[in-house]
């Protein structure tokens, strides 16, 4: 499990790198507004399930 925040260490621009590192782990906890800032690496992760609590966000 990894949870992503600033000290995560991803980068806000597409980076593949970031983005395999995010796919190698079983569990992604984060929270909206992480969601957003990282969302062009987080956004190329196969997710089998993704579990929102923050829905009235979107």
């Amino acid at each position: 499990m990894v949870t992503i925040s600033s000290e995560f260490g991803l980068k806000k621009h597409y980076n593949k790198e970031d983005s395999e590192k995010l796919q190698r782990k079983q569990i992604i906890l984060t929270n909206y507004e992480t969601l957003r800032i990282y969302q062009l690496n987080i956004g190329t992760i196969d997710f089998a399930v993704v579990v929102l609590d923050e829905a009235q966000k979107i």
